[in-house]
């Protein structure tokens, strides 16, 4: 679960989150009213205002795939703690994004 994401790794951090929304939850978890579908829509709105923002630095120095801003960088967690840390991890995306 992403943690102590820096500014220069939100896309990333959002991207990893979405990917486990679709991957190991979906494949593990019973969601008849579609709240992961729901979950991985709010990500990808993010993700797009994040990029429009411009709170990304996607440069050399933090490239998508760079060991910085990777996936595998973060631990694995409780399915809890992943939620509560992509709550919090989401929150803290939005209120950069509405700083002026």
């Amino acid at each position: 679960t992403p943690d102590n994401v820096k500014e220069e790794c939100f896309t990333t951090a959002l991207e990893c989150l979405k990917k486990e929304l679709n991957g190991t939850v979906k494949a593990e978890c019973n969601d008849d009213n579609d709240y992961i579908g729901q979950g991985v829509k709010v990500l990808q709105i993010m993700i797009k205002k994040t990029q429009e923002k411009n709170h990304v630095s996607i440069s050399p120095h933090y490239a998508l795939n760079s060991s910085e801003c990777s996936c595998e960088r973060w631990s694995e967690t409780s399915f809890s703690e992943f939620l509560n840390k992509t709550e919090d991890l989401c929150e803290h995306i939005y209120s950069a994004l509405t700083k002026s």
